[in-house]
C-alpha cells in the first residue's frame, strides 16, 4: 500500500515539528501496513520560487535521512510536493520540478471554492501543455462548495483523484467515499497526517473500512505508476 500525501518532513510546513516525531510517524505508517509512502510538503508559488522549496526540502530530507533510524531502511519513501494551484501552471517551466518521486505525476491542491471552467481547465493543460498527470489532492475537501459536478469530466480527462483516509473513517461522509471508490473516482489514498497529536496516521484505519475488494482497485492503479517513481538519493 502507498500513501500519497503526508506531511512527514521536519520543519518544511505545518506537519512534523522534528526529526523525532516524522520518525514516529514512519513507524507508525510502516505498522498500519504501507510500504510506501511520499512526503508531499505544502508548495505556495506565491511564497516562494521551487528552487526556495526545493532547497528547503533537501535540507529537512537530509535531516530525516541522516538520522539513523532503521525505519528508513524499512519503508520506501519518496519526495514529493502538495502544490497549490495557480493560474498559468499549465506553462510553468519549473512544474515538473515538483511532481511526485521526479515522474510525470503531481499533486494538486485545487481552491477551497466553487471551481470555474477556467481552473479546471487549467487542470487539465496540466496534461496535456505540461506532460504531467495530476493528482488531485483530498478531494473530499472540494465537495462542499458544489464540485461534485466536475469529477467524472476530470477523470475522463485522464485526471486522477486521490482522497484521505478520513473520507472513509468518518461515519458522516463514509458511505459517500465508498460510492466514489466502486464507481472509479478515487484512485489513491492518502493519510495527509501532520503529527502524533491532532492529525495522525489513520490509513490503516481506512483500509479496514474499504475491504480487500475495492482496495484491489487502488492497488492496481498503484502498480500503474509505482514504476515512474525514484527514490531521493
Amino acid at each position: 500500500m502507498i500513501d500519497f500525501h503526508s506531511h512527514i518532513l521536519p520543519k518544511m510546513d505545518d506537519g512534523s515539528g522534528s526529526v523525532e516525531e516524522s520518525v514516529a510517524l514512519l513507524r507508525e505508517t510502516l505498522a498500519q501496513g504501507v510500504e510506501r509512502i511520499f512526503l508531499t510538503p505544502h508548495f505556495y508559488p506565491k511564497r516562494e520560487d521551487p528552487e526556495e522549496f526545493l532547497h528547503r526540502r533537501a535540507h529537512a530530507a537530509e535531516k530525516l535521512f541522516s538520522c539513523g533510524d532503521d525505519v528508513l531502511k524499512r519503508i520506501q519513501v519518496y519526495l514529493g510536493a502538495e502544490v497549490a494551484f495557480f493560474y498559468g501552471m499549465s506553462r510553468y517551466e519549473e512544474l515538473n520540478k515538483l511532481s511526485l518521486g521526479r515522474s510525470q505525476y503531481i499533486l494538486i491542491e485545487m481552491p477551497f471554492d466553487r471551481w470555474t471552467q477556467e481552473e479546471v481547465r487549467e487542470l487539465i493543460d496540466v496534461k496535456e501543455v505540461a506532460g504531467l498527470i495530476p493528482i488531485v489532492a483530498h478531494i473530499e475537501r472540494y465537495l462542499p462548495f458544489g464540485n461534485k459536478k466536475y469529477i467524472d469530466y476530470l477523470v475522463l480527462n485522464g485526471i486522477l483523484i486521490q482522497s484521505n483516509a478520513e473520507f472513509f473513517i468518518s461515519k458522516r461522509t463514509r458511505h459517500k467515499a465508498l460510492r466514489m471508490i466502486k464507481k472509479g473516482r478515487i484512485h489513491f489514498l492518502g493519510s495527509d497526517c501532520h503529527n502524533l497529536s491532532a492529525r495522525p496516521q489513520n490509513y490503516g484505519e481506512a483500509v479496514k473500512i474499504i475491504g480487500s475488494d475495492l482496495l484491489r482497485k487502488v492497488e492496481e492503479k498503484e502498480k500503474e505508476i509505482i514504476t515512474y517513481m525514484k527514490r531521493p538519493q
